[in-house]
C-alpha cells in the first residue's frame, strides 16, 4: 500500500503542544496520524465523536459522585429499590 502526502491546517498552539506530548511518547506525527485514520476507519466514527456527550443527568451524576455526594446502599436488592424510587 502507498503513502499519500496531505497538508492540513490546524492552530499551532495545539500543533506545538501535541508534537511535545508525541515526542515525550516517542510517537511521530505521521504514526499519530495514521493511527487516528485507522481508527475511524475500524470504528467508522472519530474517537471523540463515538462516546458523545453526557447529557445534564449524566453531569449531575458526576459533579455528585466528586463531590462525595453518592447513595450507600447494603444489598442488591435495596440497590434496585433506590434505582425504582419515585423522585
Amino acid at each position: 500500500m502507498g503513502k499519500t502526502r496531505f497538508t492540513a491546517e490546524v492552530d499551532s498552539e495545539t500543533l506545538t503542544r501535541a508534537l511535545k506530548i508525541l515526542d515525550r511518547e516517542q510517537v511521530t506525527l505521521d504514526d499519530a496520524l495514521e493511527q487516528l485514520l485507522g481508527y475511524i476507519v475500524n470504528h467508522g466514527a472519530p474517537p471523540c465523536f463515538e462516546c458523545g456527550e453526557p447529557n445534564a443527568e449524566t453531569l449531575q451524576a458526576m459533579a455528585d459522585s466528586e463531590s462525595g455526594e453518592l447513595i450507600a446502599v447494603g444489598s442488591i436488592a435495596d440497590l434496585f429499590a433506590e434505582l425504582n424510587e419515585e423522585d
